[in-house]
């Protein structure tokens, strides 16, 4: 089995700064290369078991074997808005983080 590196700084909470405690898993290397590979893919878990974390470094391999990315916030959208309203905003973001607009 591989040893997997890992660094000793601890944090809290929150996203895991670089520098931080964080132990990579099979998810670390797995997600990205679906991703790649054109797989729909969807992450749930518990509350503070690290999604965060992983879709930043995820958008981070992703960008240095270039693919374009985009980490959207639905909550940030509004859930009061008409269902066209709704997927326009989300059209727009996506293209924003993207760099594509």
């Amino acid at each position: 089995m591989a040893t997997l590196p890992i660094d000793l700084s601890f944090q809290e909470s929150g996203v895991v700064k670089d520098g931080s405690f964080y132990v990579r898993r099979r998810i670390d290397f797995e997600l990205p290369e679906a991703l790649l590979s054109g797989e729909f893919c969807h992450v749930q878990g518990p509350r503070q078991s690290g999604k965060s974390s992983l879709r930043i470094r995820v958008q981070r391999v992703l960008a240095v074997k270039g693919a374009r990315c985009a980490g959207i916030d639905l909550s940030a959208i509004g859930a009061g808005l008409p269902e066209e309203a709704f997927y326009l905003a989300l059209a727009e973001r996506i293209a924003r983080g993207a760099r594509l607009a």
